[in-house]
């Protein structure tokens, strides 16, 4: 398994979170959840970049560091009363996830127009 597959299982776990619940967080699939942590396929940029600003611990050290559960930060969402779907803190993620996807999309449309 990769390093990155073993942290994001990690992550999770320390979140308590099952994997449904964590792509939901993560406006993923849970097969894909399942994937990573497998390290079946590898995590898009896009999730790496969310995983990074709900974490602060950048893609290159989930990429070659093996994260311990106390080195990580708690949970974005603690409030189990409040549906995840509901909570300011999620939406305010989905906001800036976005974001991130138009501007991934514009890099991309640039670099095939320069041929980069």
């Amino acid at each position: 398994m990769t390093t990155v597959a073993v942290n994001i299982a990690t992550i999770r776990s320390r979140w308590n979170m099952n994997q449904s619940a964590f792509a939901a967080l993560l406006d993923a699939s849970r097969p894909q959840v399942s994937n990573w942590e497998r390290g079946h396929t590898p995590p898009p940029t896009p999730i790496l970049l969310r995983l990074q600003s709900m974490t602060g611990i950048s893609v290159h050290r989930l990429h070659t560091e093996e994260l311990t559960r106390e080195s990580l930060p708690p949970a974005p969402i603690e409030d189990e009363k409040t549906p995840i779907g509901e909570h300011p803190i999620l939406q305010e993620i989905r906001r800036v996830h976005s974001r991130l996807d138009g501007i991934e999309a514009l890099l991309q449309r640039l670099i095939a127009t320069n041929d980069l």
